[in-house]
């Protein structure tokens, strides 16, 4: 134990522990990419997504897509992800043109402030349709 009770020194992580650590969580994020999915009432199909979408976890998020029997316009909803690098970015440029091939209309809805960054940086290499989230305005009492 140091000399400053708060800390202690004595304990650290061999490479190899701290690489286990790092491969649980990435596990872990991996297996968090999960969706649901509803048709709503003008016949449009939501897919909500948890979980951040990154190189570990593109796999599973593009599993998650059935195009061949989704209707003509399809949402997909990042309110509870987030895409975190351009692994990401590329996977939604791959479901875009999937659907665009199949003659269907896909929107992005919920994109957070810095993953809407990363598309602007990516506009060369992907083309996606964001569905931008409103702005909401409070009422006050006159």
């Amino acid at each position: 134990m140091s000399e400053d009770k708060n800390v202690n020194t004595d304990y650290e992580y061999s490479r190899d522990t701290y690489y286990e650590l790092i491969e649980k969580e990435l596990d872990s994020a991996i297996m968090n990419v999960a969706g649901d999915a509803s048709v709503d009432e003008d016949g449009t199909k939501h897919y909500e997504i948890y979980g951040p979408l990154f190189f570990g976890s593109v796999q599973a998020f593009a599993e998650k897509f059935d195009i061949a029997t989704d209707p003509d316009v399809v949402i997909i909803d990042f309110r509870e992800s987030r895409v975190n690098d351009m692994s990401g970015i590329e996977a939604l440029n791959k479901i875009t043109e999937r659907y665009t091939r199949a003659g269907k209309e896909l929107h992005l809805r919920h994109l957070s402030p810095d993953c809407l960054k990363l598309l602007k940086n990516a506009e060369k290499i992907i083309d996606v349709n964001i569905i931008e989230d409103p702005t909401y305005k409070v009422a006050v009492e006159i």
